[in-house]
């Protein structure tokens, strides 16, 4: 709730409705709440992102009401439509997807489950966009090296990996620092790792703006936006090759892939990478980060695309 507040708070009310969504009475009564507040609206637009708790409330939204579900990643979600699902799908407007390979696995399990044709024709690629400046931010691209993890603790982040790779580059003497932004539960801190905690905009920003690379050891992705935070500050992504991170990054164009494999294989990788990252262009590759990001995740391009679904209202 915090980030949301800080993020929409002047534009928007935000409610925390997480000690409704599991109580029996409560989440039936807050549905009811919200089913009221919808149809007060003459134009409602609902927004959810593969929630259950949205799927129920779908069944009795008013039919002049604009349905989207934002869908991220399809790599840990079931494999198969259940009937919360379709019965979802049939009052869905668009299934909007920042990932170009969530959205094509989507469409093949409708196929292959029968769905009707129309409801894959309702699926929508939309492109998160970053703020880019006009200017790509000035580094010294000589030793010693700062890499940047942005992000939260979960199974399939394996964030363990980066403390890892901290301490292995240490103990190497390679010249890599390394910082962790982001809510990380266990203690991930070494003499080589530095955690900052969760940051707001401005103050990851300025981490970025002195970092040189910015790492991603996911098992599962769809298109993190971290990583493109870190390519609009001039930051060259090393990343997993997971969900559509290959379809943008290419391996020593304008990042390093490490590949999907083993928590020990990724780290072996990723060693290997910084063992010899001098024999690398890394002022070439930062600036093809930077322009691949300043020409491909605009504000423009996700204004319009959200704009025409609005329009349809």
């Amino acid at each position: 709730r915090g980030g949301l507040e800080r993020e929409f708070g002047d534009k928007s009310r935000v409610r925390n409705i997480s000690a409704c969504l599991y109580h029996p009475f409560y989440s039936r009564r807050s549905r009811q709440v919200l089913l009221d507040r919808i149809c007060s609206v003459s134009k409602p637009v609902l927004l959810g992102s593969n929630s259950g708790y949205f799927y129920d409330l779908l069944h009795a939204v008013p039919a002049k009401a604009l349905c989207l579900d934002l869908i991220h990643d399809v790599s840990y979600r079931g494999k198969t439509v259940t009937p919360k699902h379709l019965a979802a799908l049939m009052r869905l407007d668009h299934r909007l997807f920042v990932s170009g390979r969530a959205l094509s696995e989507t469409a093949e399990m409708y196929r292959r489950q029968f769905v009707d044709d129309v409801f894959r024709e309702r699926l929508t690629l939309v492109l998160n966009y970053t703020q880019v400046d006009g200017v790509i931010p000035y580094k010294k691209w000589k030793a010693p090296y700062t890499v940047v993890y942005a992000g939260r603790e979960s199974r399939e982040k394996r964030v363990h990996i980066i403390k890892e790779l901290a301490v292995r580059c240490q103990k190497a003497s390679l010249p890599f620092r390394f910082i962790l932004a982001g809510e990380v539960k266990r203690d991930v801190r070494s003499d080589n790792l530095e955690y900052t905690g969760q940051l707001d905009t401005a103050a990851l920003k300025k981490v970025l703006k002195q970092a040189h690379f910015v790492i991603i050891t996911s098992v599962s992705e769809g298109l993190p936006l971290a990583l493109m935070e870190g390519m609009a500050e001039g930051c060259i992504p090393v990343s997993t090759a997971v969900g559509d991170i290959p379809s943008h990054i290419r391996n020593g164009g304008n990042g390093f892939l490490l590949g999907e494999d083993s928590d020990q294989a990724v780290l072996e990788t990723a060693f290997e990478l910084f063992a010899g990252i001098d024999n690398r262009d890394l002022e070439s590759i930062s600036w093809q980060a930077y322009k691949y990001c300043a020409d491909t995740f605009t504000f423009a391009k996700f204004r319009d695309a959200y704009r025409s679904l609005l329009d349809a209202v």
